[in-house]
């Protein structure tokens, strides 16, 4: 089974990438001050300054080369969302030490089925920019490879910060997919990361033509992987996402028998720091869409997918959203959670899934985790919720092994929540 077949066992699957067709090679004999004269489908050996705007492109830039800059300049790259493999507006193939920025305010890329693109390579910094309005053009038509902002994949060591990344889908304002490790993610502006994932009127297909259990699964953050570890994802303002604010989602730990797949590798080790997620399934539907403000997923059945563990989530502020403010799944284990407020959300505001029984399998329930010096009052707030809400809840009997200190919730399900 292929990694994009594994999708269809997921709540939010990915896919495998096909990397843009080849373009002409363009050398540019510049320094970064200068200005170039940059046309749809350029492939970038040396630093560029854009004096005008892009438009219409089918391919935006091709970055091949180590050690450059690409200078928006304050002009926009625009796609025309051409039917055909993925579309990036500035694609890093296998690169090192790049720079994507716009040393102008209102440097802009917008129209592509991704706005930044990041395969391979390590150390390359995406900042200043407006990334908006990128969507993928076969929604419910065909294999669709991406649908987001600023993707990263499979590249270690990249900052991106500073941008503003609006309306882009139907996966992710910026995601971490495949084995990316160790990138910072920071005071960026993340919001209206709400596209549905199917045309309307298709009913409950995927964007991939496949069978699929909700109309949206677009999400602020995503730390995708399989094997995304040690990233930090921090100071940033997530607002109005369709599932989740911010997501560190699960792997295939036990492929189906006769797929011919290997384990995956889980995310772990990832840091979510001092970030504001607000209104995640504010401006979404149905009612029953997962809308959390940060979540650690499972996403797939419990047989097959494992719930990534040994992350920390830490100092944020999170109201405001459809369902949980801070949900971990069952099965997370040996997480530290502390210092997070959370209010104003329409379920529960912190909470720990308990354990199940599926197949005649006992599953575990979010276990080993530490839970430190959190805040929370006003959540279940959306009553189309009929079960008891709290402010701080944790469903495993008598906690389990998850050590809850120095909390302070107005209402929470035993006592072990606030225990000092």
């Amino acid at each position: 089974m292929k990694l994009h077949a594994v999708k269809r066992l997921h709540a939010q699957g990915r896919r495998t990438y096909i990397l843009a067709g080849a373009v002409t090679l363009l050398a540019v004999n510049a320094a970064p001050a200068a200005a170039n004269h940059i046309s749809c489908g350029a492939t970038i050996t040396e630093s560029v300054t854009l004096d005008s705007n892009i438009t219409n492109c089918k391919q935006g830039l091709r970055v091949v080369a180590d050690n450059v800059t690409v200078d928006l300049n304050g002009y926009t790259i625009s796609g025309r969302n051409h039917p055909g493999d993925a579309q990036y507006g500035v694609h890093l193939v296998d690169v090192t030490g790049v720079t994507v920025t716009s040393s102008k305010a209102g440097g802009t890329i917008t129209g592509f089925d991704a706005g930044v693109g990041v395969d391979g390579g390590s150390g390359n910094t995406i900042s200043n920019l407006i990334v908006r309005d990128n969507m993928n053009d076969l929604l419910g038509q065909a294999a669709c490879e991406v649908g987001d902002g600023i993707l990263i994949n499979n590249s270690d060591d990249n900052v991106i910060e500073g941008n503003t990344v609006r309306h882009n889908g139907p996966y992710s304002g910026i995601a971490l997919v495949g084995d990316s490790d160790g990138n910072l993610v920071s005071d960026n502006q993340v919001l209206e990361n709400n596209v549905p994932n199917a045309k309307l009127g298709s009913g409950k297909t995927g964007p991939c033509g496949e069978p699929f259990s909700r109309p949206l699964q677009d999400i602020g953050i995503r730390i995708e992987g399989p094997g995304a570890d040690n990233n930090i994802v921090t100071d940033n303002y997530v607002a109005d996402s369709a599932i989740a604010g911010i997501s560190i989602h699960g792997y295939v730990c036990n492929p189906p028998a006769g797929s011919g797949m290997a384990p995956q590798d889980p995310n772990t080790g990832n840091m979510v720091l001092n970030n504001t997620v607000t209104g995640t399934g504010s401006t979404t539907f149905p009612q029953d869409t997962l809308a959390d403000g940060i979540a650690v997923f499972r996403q797939g059945p419990a047989a097959i997918v494992c719930t990534s563990y040994g992350n920390t989530i830490s100092g944020n502020t999170v109201f405001g959203n459809l369902r949980d403010g801070i949900n971990l799944n069952a099965g997370t284990h040996d997480n530290v959670v502390d210092n997070n407020l959370v209010y104003d959300n329409g379920r529960h505001g912190l909470v720990l899934a308990n354990g199940f029984v599926s197949g005649g399998v006992t599953y575990p329930g979010a276990v080993d985790n530490t839970l430190t010096g959190n805040t929370g009052y006003g959540n279940g707030t959306n009553a189309s919720f009929t079960a008891v809400k709290y402010d701080g809840a944790d469903f495993n009997p008598g906690c389990d092994n998850n050590a809850w200190s120095a909390n302070v919730f107005a209402t929470y399900n035993q006592a072990c929540v606030v225990a000092p």
